[in-house]
């Protein structure tokens, strides 16, 4: 019952939500918080769980910007499903923005930053370094 209220919700915001348009301007900042989902590869041995997290712009010119990122995601270590485990990626990105003028704004971001995963218990904790490129949407 909760779920199928939660998905009602979900389709109603998505239905009555205004479409945003974007504007890319030289010197400004921007603040996006965002969720989503995170997978992680077999190394780490984590649950897939949601994703929070926090974006702070800066746009240089019309085609070049800047984030710096910072997200979380609480899980679980597979091999006990009973140990909470905290993660956090943090990053700094660049951004080229291939039609900075247009109502849809596409974009390739490059970024480099770190993973941190804090094991609860007597598990040692890790951190490593993190790289990524992709496109996107503004």
């Amino acid at each position: 019952m909760k779920r199928s209220v939660q998905f009602i919700v979900f389709i109603i915001v998505i239905l009555v939500a205004t479409s945003g348009f974007c504007q890319i301007r030289p010197g400004a900042f921007s603040v996006s918080p965002f969720f989503g989902g995170f997978w992680f590869d077999g190394d780490e041995d984590l649950a897939h769980r949601p994703v929070y997290g926090l974006r702070l712009g800066y746009d240089f010119t019309k085609h070049w910007g800047a984030e710096a990122v910072l997200d979380y995601v609480n899980t679980k270590y597979k091999p006990t499903q009973d140990r909470t485990t905290d993660v956090f990626n943090y990053r700094l990105e660049g951004l080229y923005h291939f039609m900075p003028d247009s109502k849809f704004v596409p974009f390739v971001a490059v970024g480099v930053g770190g993973m941190s995963i804090n094991y609860a218990g007597n598990f040692e904790n890790k951190t490593r370094a993190a790289f990524d490129i992709g496109p996107g949407v503004k």
